[in-house]
C-alpha cells in the first residue's frame, strides 16, 4: 500500500443543507452539494475545487435526491471541475420528481430566475439534462440506484434481473432520458488505488492489476425504492407521463417553466388521481444513502467541518461545533450517509439495515465490522425523521452530524430537532452541527 494513503471525510458548512467531500488517496467523493443559501454552497464549492489536484477530476458525485438543499451547488461544482468519471442518482420516479417541483414552483417570477430554471429542468428530467449540459463531463456514466438483491461476485451481470418482468433497461429511467445508465448499489475501491470495481457494473479508473487485489474501501448504496414498488406503479405511470408529455409539449428551460406553472392545476389533480391509486408515497422515502466501509488499518481516518468565513454564531441556541478529529487504531471505519430518508417509519428502517447488514451491538461477541463511526443524521435532525433505534448500530466513540450550520438557518420548524439532541445526551453520543 502507498505509504503516503490519504484517508480523510470532509464537511463544509452551507448553512441548511448537505456537502460532503471524501478523499482515499486520489480518489475524490462527493456526497451531495446544496443548500437553501444558495451563495453559501457556491462559495464552499469553490474552496474545495482549490484542493483538487491540478487535473481537478473528482471521481464519483451522489446525490441522495432532488430537493435543492441537497443539488442546487452540484452545477457550481460541475462547471468548475474538468471531469467526473461517474454521477450516482437514486430512480425516482417521474410522479414524485413532478410532486418536489409543484412544491417548488409557486408563481411567474421564476421565470427570471435562471437558477430555478435549471434546477426545474434538472429534476424534470435528470438524465438529459446531465447528458445535454455536462456529457463533456461525465467520464464514464451516470448510475442509477435502485434497491434489488445483489449478486454474489461469482454471478456477474447487473444486478436487477429483466427477467423479473419490469420494463428497465440500460436506460433505467423507462419514462423519459436517455443518457447511457447504468444500474447498481455496489463499489469497490482496491489498494492500487487507481480502480474502482463494481462487481454488478465494472466501474474502472484504470487497468486492474492481475490476480485480486486487497480491498480498502466498500461503499454500498441504498434506494427504498425497488423492483416490486415499481411493478406496482408501471402502469400507473405510463398513463401519467403521457399526460405530462401533452401539457409540456417537450418545452425546456423558461418554456417549460412557463408550462409548468400554467398548468398546475392540471398537474396536481393528475398527481392527486395517481396517488389515490398507486400510492407514490413520501419523496424523502427514495433518498440515495451511501455506506463507506474504509478498512485502511495503517492510518487515522481525518473527520473535518470547514467553517464558513466570518459567520458570527448566535449564542445560546446553537450546539457546540466539532472542527476536526482523527480516528486512531480503527481497523474498519464505518461512515453512513442518509440524505433526508426516514429512518422512523420502521419498514424502512429495516430495509436499509438489511440491505446494509448492520447489526446491534448487542448481539456481538466483539468488535464487529459493521458498527456506524460516523453517521451523517438524516433531514437536517429533524423528529419525523429519527429513530433512536439507529443508535443501537452506533459505536460507543460514533460522532452524529446534522446537516445545517446553526439553527437560524432553518427554513421550515427546528433543525436540529431538541428532542433527537436531548435523546443523544442521554446516551453520551457525540454530535455536532456541520
Amino acid at each position: 500500500m502507498e505509504k503516503n494513503f490519504v484517508s480523510q471525510y470532509n464537511f463544509w458548512s452551507v448553512g441548511q443543507g448537505l456537502f460532503v467531500t471524501m478523499k482515499f488517496n486520489d480518489i475524490n467523493v462527493v456526497y451531495d452539494c446544496g443548500s437553501v443559501q444558495k451563495k453559501l454552497v457556491d462559495r464552499q464549492v469553490e474552496k474545495y475545487v482549490e484542493t483538487l489536484p491540478a487535473d481537478k477530476k473528482v471521481n464519483i458525485i451522489f446525490i441522495s435526491h432532488f430537493h435543492e438543499d441537497h443539488i442546487n451547488g452540484i452545477f457550481k461544482l460541475l462547471e468548475c471541475i474538468n471531469k467526473v468519471d461517474y454521477v450516482f442518482i437514486p430512480y425516482i420516479p417521474l410522479p414524485n420528481r413532478i410532486y418536489i417541483l409543484m412544491n417548488l414552483l409557486k408563481n411567474l417570477n421564476y421565470l427570471r430566475d435562471n437558477h430555478v430554471i435549471r434546477l426545474v429542468e434538472f429534476i424534470f428530467d435528470p438524465l438529459s439534462y446531465i447528458e445535454e449540459n455536462f456529457s463533456n463531463k461525465v467520464g464514464e456514466r451516470v448510475v442509477v440506484v435502485i434497491e434489488g438483491k445483489e449478486k454474489r461476485d461469482d454471478e456477474g451481470g447487473d444486478n436487477i434481473s429483466e427477467k423479473r418482468g419490469l420494463n428497465i433497461n440500460r436506460r433505467a429511467f423507462f419514462d423519459e432520458g436517455s443518457f447511457e445508465a447504468g444500474l447498481a448499489n455496489r463499489i469497490e475501491v482496491f489498494d492500487t488505488g487507481k480502480k474502482l470495481y463494481n462487481s454488478n457494473y465494472p466501474i474502472s479508473i484504470s487497468e486492474i492489476e492481475k490476480g485480486r487485489p486487497t480491498k480498502f474501501i466498500d461503499i454500498r448504496c441504498f434506494n427504498y425504492i425497488g423492483i416490486e414498488d415499481l411493478r406496482k406503479m408501471e402502469e400507473g405511470l405510463e398513463e401519467f407521463k403521457k399526460e405530462i408529455i401533452k401539457i409540456t409539449q417537450g418545452k425546456k428551460g423558461k418554456e417549460l417553466v412557463r408550462r409548468l406553472l400554467e398548468e398546475r392545476k392540471m398537474i396536481k389533480n393528475l398527481y392527486e388521481h395517481l396517488n389515490k391509486k398507486i400510492k407514490c408515497g413520501n419523496f424523502n422515502h427514495t433518498s440515495l444513502c451511501v455506506l463507506i466501509n474504509d478498512n485502511i488499518k495503517e492510518l487515522a481516518k481525518k473527520v473535518q467541518i470547514h467553517s464558513l468565513e466570518k459567520w458570527n454564531w448566535c449564542s445560546g441556541c446553537c450546539i457546540e461545533k466539532i472542527e476536526s478529529i482523527n480516528f486512531y487504531n480503527k481497523e474498519l471505519f464505518t461512515t453512513l450517509l442518509t440524505g433526508d430518508i426516514n429512518l422512523k417509519n420502521k419498514k424502512i428502517r429495516n430495509k436499509l439495515l438489511s440491505h446494509f447488514k448492520l447489526r446491534q451491538l448487542s448481539a456481538m461477541n466483539s468488535i464487529s465490522e459493521k458498527e456506524i463511526d460516523l453517521f451523517v443524521v438524516p433531514h437536517h435532525g429533524s423528529k419525523s425523521s429519527w429513530s433512536n433505534e439507529m443508535l443501537k448500530y452506533c459505536d460507543e466513540l460514533c460522532i452524529l452530524l446534522f446537516p445545517i450550520t446553526c439553527r437560524c438557518f432553518a427554513r421550515f420548524g427546528e433543525f436540529p430537532s431538541s428532542d433527537v439532541r436531548s435523546e443523544l445526551k442521554k446516551k453520551y453520543f457525540r454530535f455536532s452541527l456541520i
